[in-house]
């Protein structure tokens, strides 16, 4: 059933990518965690315990929350009708936490508004390409150049196949769809709260430690599983390897550089550097070697490298599971 329901999940999110709905799980869900927030704030004088009590609240919440689900199909029906309710409850809670689609649909917008004002012969216009990658980035995306744009993106796509691919995938396949949701809850309360600012330093300090360890696992995952993809691809799969190990423990977050050193070595292009956060410059250190001048090319083929990783992810996860599963 596990293996069905990751599998069906998967396919959804190829076919449907992030269906735009009014009441769509992750818009509720950040709704929830905005009340749950002010809730934390009012009963905890110390807003790092509050912190800790919202994060660990939510998480009980939606995992708990979809096992009543589970349990009252499992009790309320029978027979054939019990095992299709259960397959179409656990497939679609994993298809809100997978971003493959979605992913590869906005950097696909990026490149296509950078390509159209070169069609216009008007490079320099980046209104469009910087409207557009500040959908899947943090950073101030105001006066990017073209090559900050290029890196922003490619930034993101690497972290994003560790935080919406690799890691769902994890998960899902080895706890299932609670496991999933928890740790979606977990990447959206640090979207939300995990900011080093005055409001959130201590209210969001538990949220993004905790979403730090539980991509503890599948980043360093996604390293191993980007490379062989490079490899598959024709790119250098051994570079992305040396570069993750190399670069990246040097980055301020304890997950993201691997992933993104691993794009970089593979595709031979320096990312990393000054990055601008709600107007404050942060130096993070370089990822890889310039050995090519970052261009649209590398975006395409950053692409088909987190393509490829996520289905190598879902094979050989689901091939272990299968063995554990079928020898015990």
């Amino acid at each position: 059933m596990r293996a069905l329901s990751v599998l069906l999940a998967f396919a959804l999110d190829l076919a449907l990518g992030d269906p735009r709905l009014r009441w769509h799980p992750v818009r509720l869900l950040g709704g929830v965690i905005q009340g749950a927030e002010r809730v934390a704030r009012r009963a905890f004088r110390d807003e790092f315990w509050g912190g800790v009590a919202l994060a660990g609240g939510m998480v009980l919440l939606v995992s708990g929350a979809d096992l009543c689900l589970m349990g009252a199909l499992s009790t309320g029906l029978g027979g054939w009708a019990r095992q299709a309710g259960l397959l179409a409850a656990s497939s679609l809670a994993i298809y809100f936490c997978l971003s493959i689609r979605d992913l590869g649909d906005h950097v696909l917008a990026v490149v296509r508004a950078i390509e159209a004002a070169e069609a216009r012969r008007d490079p320099g216009d980046l209104w469009e390409p910087r409207r557009r990658v500040a959908r899947i980035v943090g950073r101030d995306t105001g006066d990017l150049d073209r090559q900050g744009v290029l890196r922003a993106c490619l930034e993101s796509l690497a972290e994003s196949t560790c935080d919406g691919v690799v890691a769902p995938l994890f998960y899902a396949v080895l706890g299932g769809a609670p496991l999933a949701l928890a740790h979606k809850t977990l990447s959206t309360l640090d979207s939300m709260v995990g900011y080093r600012n005055d409001r959130y330093r201590l209210l969001g300090r538990a949220s993004a430690r905790l979403d730090d360890w539980m991509n503890w696992v599948p980043a360093r995952l996604t390293v191993l599983l980007a490379a062989l993809a490079a490899w598959c691809l024709g790119l250098d799969g051994r570079q992305a390897v040396r570069t993750a190990w190399r670069d990246g423990p040097g980055q301020p977050s304890p997950n993201s550089g691997f992933p993104e050193g691993a794009f970089a070595g593979a595709l031979g292009v320096q990312l990393g550097g000054p990055v601008r956060y709600q107007g404050r410059l942060v130096e993070k250190a370089r990822l890889g070697e310039p050995m090519q001048v970052l261009d649209l090319k590398h975006l395409r083929l950053g692409l088909a490298l987190m393509y490829a990783t996520a289905l190598l992810a879902l094979g050989l996860f689901l091939a272990v599971w299968a063995l554990i599963f079928f020898r015990a």
